[in-house]
């Protein structure tokens, strides 16, 4: 088996919480990882691979050695790459198993193009299984792990995994999806810089659309109206949603009329780090009783929440201070699956989620939103999210709680 190509190395993310990754590997008696799923290999160099226009992906692998600067990474797919195709090819050196780069052109090539087909032009190394896990096995000889305490996580490919073991009998194979999920839990300051960004930016596209609302338009236009907003202010859209408060839904071709709800949500997305916000509003006219004190309900429940949310408790106690603020308002309030919002970070939802019976300790960097609804039946349905970062001595509470559902 081969071993004189160059190992790629790539730099560690500087959102990765590496203090929090190292003690915990320490304490799990862990040497090193193999991250193989898209969100922990993203979340670990920033390089996050992505269903391009042209390229698909099938499998990769990203080693992380406790205390070491730089990260194997083994390019065994058939990626966008579009990480690597912004980056001057001449500083990074890659081993590719056999199989990894298919691709056709047209036209005329741009400087992306010319990029690719450099990279397709690079040797590829021999391996026990080349789609699989042919490199692979030749960086864990190269980083000198064949004899280490390996933590995996559950995306792993069992072939990849088997042949692991085969290879390298004495390497101790260990279960890291947990430990991968706490390391995230906890955001370092860029990350939590990244989430407020994109949170505001939600709240700021959300405000502005409600703004703009006319009278005759469909969802689908209003929808389209928040997308566009989203995309002024930066970051990425990856999600709006936008519906006319009613349960159930009007009819397809239904249009805005005055006095009806407008239920916004909009995710968007800066450097790989999310933002989610949920808004309830009245367009031009007056909501009912019922309506606003289920506003006000709902309202009452996220400042619960932060009045209350500080590190040491656990998630079913978040989840029972939003309970009690919504049942002030709402006494028959109840969710039949006990869940009120969930995490963020490089996924939307993330772990850990805000359910009952969730005893996950709060720490200090860990970032909640609270996602609560109120379906009154043959009425309306009203959402509302608000996005929460733990503290050391509390919370903070990102964009402000809707207090009218006038705006």
């Amino acid at each position: 088996m081969s071993s004189n190509q160059n190992l790629s190395k790539t730099s560690i993310s500087k959102q990765l919480n590496r203090p929090r990754l190292d003690r915990l590997m320490t304490e799990q008696g862990i040497d090193a990882i193999i991250a193989s799923s898209r969100n922990n290999i993203g979340y670990l160099t920033d390089m996050f691979m992505e269903m391009g226009e042209r390229f698909t992906d099938i499998q990769n692998y990203v080693l992380y050695e406790k205390g070491n600067d730089k990260i194997g990474f083994v390019g065994e797919l058939f990626w966008s790459m579009s990480q690597l195709l912004d980056r001057e090819l001449d500083t990074i050196t890659l081993r590719l198993s056999d199989g990894a780069w298919y691709n056709s052109f047209h036209g005329k090539l741009t400087e992306r193009d010319e990029k690719m087909l450099k990279l397709m032009k690079l040797p590829y190394s021999q391996g026990v299984v080349p789609w699989d896990t042919g490199a692979l096995i030749e960086v864990i000889e190269d980083m000198g792990l064949s004899n280490s305490h390996v933590g995996v996580e559950d995306k792993i490919s069992q072939t990849a995994l088997a042949t692991i073991k085969k290879e390298y009998p004495k390497i101790k194979i260990k279960d890291a999806h947990k430990l991968l999920v706490d390391t995230r839990s906890v955001k370092n300051k860029v990350e939590l810089d990244n989430i407020r960004q994109a949170t505001k930016n939600s709240y700021m596209a959300l405000d502005e659309t409600h703004s703009s609302l006319d009278a005759g338009m469909s969802v689908g236009e209003i929808r389209s109206l928040l997308s566009e907003n989203m995309m002024k202010l930066g970051g990425s859209n990856t999600g709006t949603s936008a519906d006319l408060g009613v349960f159930p839904c009007r009819e397809p071709d239904y249009k805005l009329k005055r006095g009806d709800l407008v239920v916004l949500d909009a995710v968007n997305v800066v450097n790989n780090r999310h933002g989610d916000l949920g808004m309830s509003r009245v367009f031009d006219g007056k909501a009912s009783d019922r309506l606003l004190n289920s506003h006000k309900a709902l309202a009452n429940g996220i400042q619960a929440a932060v009045d209350n949310t500080r590190s040491g408790i656990t998630v079913t106690d978040v989840c029972k201070f939003i309970l009690k603020g919504v049942q002030e308002y709402y006494p028959g309030y109840s969710r039949r699956s006990h869940m009120y919002g969930h995490s963020l970070g490089v996924e939307c939802p993330e772990q850990p989620l805000i359910n009952i019976g969730n005893e996950t300790v709060l720490e200090p960097g860990m970032v909640f939103c609270p996602d609560i609804a109120i379906y009154d039946y043959n009425l309306y349905m009203l959402l509302t999210e608000n996005i929460i970062i733990v503290t050391e001595d509390g919370c903070e509470l990102i964009t402000p709680i809707e207090q009218s559902i006038y705006g």
